[in-house]
């Protein structure tokens, strides 16, 4: 269908998702700023080192492929990362969905204890060397601690 035709019928336009930069398949730009332009051209010298063009159309077919290898290399690396992404989302869920507390003292340990367990279960693993700060932390109920 044509533009006037949608035009016509009243249609709103479609545009286009720019996917150019998702993973640099289809865009005009040969090297994106975050890419090494030494290695570009080292890809470059080899594929004339392979074939020495002679003559310009040669020439032009040589940056013609080199440019689709680095652009395939790309479009790989884009690949690699999404899967790894994936597969790291996956394995992560739990620890992402509920992390671990950082724990560096035995006070901390307690502390982390007393807040997810319930009122009997805490009661049973407090030890006489976190008294102080059992007694700090429950300053509503104090706990009897059995030494």
């Amino acid at each position: 269908m044509m533009m006037s035709d949608e035009k016509k019928l009243g249609r709103p336009k479609r545009y286009r998702k720019p996917n150019a930069l998702k993973h640099g398949g289809f865009s005009r730009m040969e090297l994106f700023p975050w890419e090494n332009p030494a290695e570009f051209e080292r890809l470059h010298r080899d594929l004339i080192e392979q074939y020495q063009p002679r003559g310009p159309l040669q020439e032009d077919c040589i940056q013609t492929i080199a440019s689709f290898i680095w652009r395939k290399r790309r479009i790989r690396d884009k690949r690699r990362f999404d899967t790894q992404a994936a597969l790291d989302r996956a394995e992560n869920a739990v620890v992402w969905g509920h992390p671990l507390p950082l724990m560096d003292t035995d006070e901390d340990i307690t502390l982390h204890r007393l807040t997810n367990m319930n009122r009997s279960r805490a009661r049973a693993t407090i030890t006489s060397s976190s008294w102080p700060s059992v007694v700090l932390f429950t300053a509503i109920e104090p706990v009897r601690c059995c030494p």
